[in-house]
């Protein structure tokens, strides 16, 4: 999401502190909203905090930067607002399987003082270890009445995190799901029922 946010004229990188998350307009990166099927999901307290959909049950993502309508509030940046997928009169589906491991990742390095006004240059520790499966699929319930797309990932995510005096081992093995109903009632009214348990974007 963030990266084709910055993709957006009038955006650039944010300060890498709070997450490496998109400057929309010239605000800070606390100062966006995130919305999924007109829901805001931004953690209101901090502002830099969100629930994202995985890449299999994202429609569509539209960045607005200036002069959007009265419907997103709370945002002096910009306006990150995703659509899931939903389904159609075609029954269709998929699945992913990605591993990133730790050991492939690019490697940074920080300078570890050996004796007075000596440095040394040294990986790094830790780091990220992530494997996933989504299986995904949608399709009509009642032909051109009723439609479901439904999502659901499972992870297992297991981040090392070291400090000058501490390490912190976190692992994650929750799945997430994102279910969309559509009822099309007539020709001028749809009743949306959209629920989720998604993975949170959090600094």
């Amino acid at each position: 999401v963030t990266a084709l946010t910055l993709l957006s004229p009038g955006t650039v990188q944010g300060d890498g502190r709070f997450g490496n998350l998109a400057s929309i307009g010239g605000a800070s990166v606390a100062e966006n909203a995130y919305y999924i099927n007109g829901f805001n999901v931004t953690n209101i307290l901090k502002g830099i905090a969100f629930n994202e959909v995985p890449f299999e049950g994202i429609g569509s993502i539209a960045i607005k930067n200036n002069g959007y309508g009265a419907e997103f509030g709370r945002s002096l940046g910009g306006v990150i607002s995703v659509t899931t997928k939903r389904g159609t009169n075609e029954w269709t589906g998929g699945a992913k399987l990605a591993y990133t491991p730790e050991a492939l990742r690019g490697s940074s390095v920080w300078a570890r003082q050996t004796s007075p006004g000596q440095y040394e240059l040294v990986d790094r520790p830790g780091g990220t270890d992530r494997l996933e499966l989504n299986v995904y699929g949608g399709g009509p319930i009642i032909k051109d009445k009723l439609f479901i797309f439904g999502l659901v990932q499972a992870a297992r995510v297991k981040t090392d995190t070291f400090s000058q005096s501490t390490q912190t081992l976190a692992k994650t093995t929750t799945p997430q799901y994102l279910l969309k109903l559509d009822w099309q009632l007539n020709d001028r009214n749809l009743v949306e029922l959209t629920a989720f348990n998604l993975s949170l974007i959090h600094i």
